[in-house]
């Protein structure tokens, strides 16, 4: 990962530790990681109950969307709601699995940033509750 505080290992999340299987060294081979992460039907369902507290359409055909979406799902299965405005570094094997499942065209990505350096493009999915 370009960035220090991208690097990230998902067995450096106590939370993680928690509910990986014994057999389990990666949180992206866990059962349900795909599910939550990855499989497009669920993806989309969670972007569209996402659309009703925000108020946004969304385009669930953009390769962005669905990576937002899945970095939102993963964080809220692992994390839970974190609140407004707090953010988390994701693990960059999530990540990785994320972008090759939905990858961006040019190899574009924006990377890890704190709430305060996003600009107003990239606040997808912020709920303002």
């Amino acid at each position: 990962m370009p960035t220090v505080a991208e690097c990230v290992c998902c067995r450096e999340h106590d939370v993680v530790l928690h509910i990986l299987p014994e057999d389990c060294r990666c949180v992206t081979k866990h059962p349900l990681f795909a599910q939550y992460a990855l499989v497009r039907e669920n993806l989309e369902h969670a972007i569209r109950l996402s659309a009703l507290f925000t108020r946004r359409n969304y385009d669930i055909k953009s390769s962005r969307v669905m990576r937002i979406g899945a970095y939102r799902s993963y964080t809220a299965w692992i994390h839970g709601f974190l609140g407004k405005h707090k953010r988390i570094p994701i693990p960059s094997c999530v990540i990785q699995a994320i972008r090759t499942v939905y990858p961006d065209p040019h190899g574009n990505y924006t990377g890890f940033q704190l709430y305060m350096d996003l600009t107003e493009s990239h606040l997808d999915f912020q709920l303002n509750l």
